[in-house]
């Protein structure tokens, strides 16, 4: 994993009175160089980190059982994913929950995905632009020929509402 030349390896100390987050760091840190680091490396980037663990005060036990619930979960997940397939559903409720129950006794994964909310459904009132004024082809009778002409919508509509407050 880079890094830059001037990082220094300081992260939260073990003395420090925060013990909720002593642990979530080494967890985070491991959990980082399994997800990033590729296997030629992984090693290697775990041994830095317990090096840079302990020089910041933490037990090596906790680093190593750490490192060891974080290999299990990985190489567990990893023979998993492989058979599973995905299912995207979105979110109903009363309903999903069944649904996720049958498919994963089938061995269907599923994800759930909350639906859109109302302001992404409703036009936004500050794009008021107007729709692409589109020509339309139609027939004119003109005495005995009937002639083809191009117009805009827009306008003959214009026209007719002219005509009609004229009349």
């Amino acid at each position: 994993m880079y890094r830059k030349p001037t990082h220094t390896d300081r992260y939260l100390h073990a003395k420090s009175h925060h013990p909720a987050q002593k642990q979530s760091a080494i967890n985070s840190f491991v959990h980082r160089a399994f997800i990033i680091s590729d296997k030629e490396h992984l090693q290697t980037e775990l041994n830095h980190l317990k090096t840079a663990l302990q020089k910041n005060g933490h037990d090596k036990k906790d680093i190593i059982k750490t490192i060891n619930k974080h290999a299990n979960k990985t190489t567990d997940s990893d023979t998993q994913s492989d058979e599973r397939i995905l299912s995207i559903l979105t979110c109903v409720k009363g309903i999903i929950n069944r649904i996720s129950r049958i498919l994963n006794k089938h061995n269907i994964r599923t994800i759930f995905k909350s639906p859109k909310k109302i302001g992404q459904i409703l036009r936004n009132s500050k794009d008021l632009h107007s729709a692409p004024q589109e020509c339309t082809k139609y027939l004119v009778p003109a005495g005995k020929y009937t002639l083809e002409k191009l117009r805009m919508v827009n306008l003959w509509i214009k026209e007719y509402h002219c005509d009609v407050r004229l009349k």
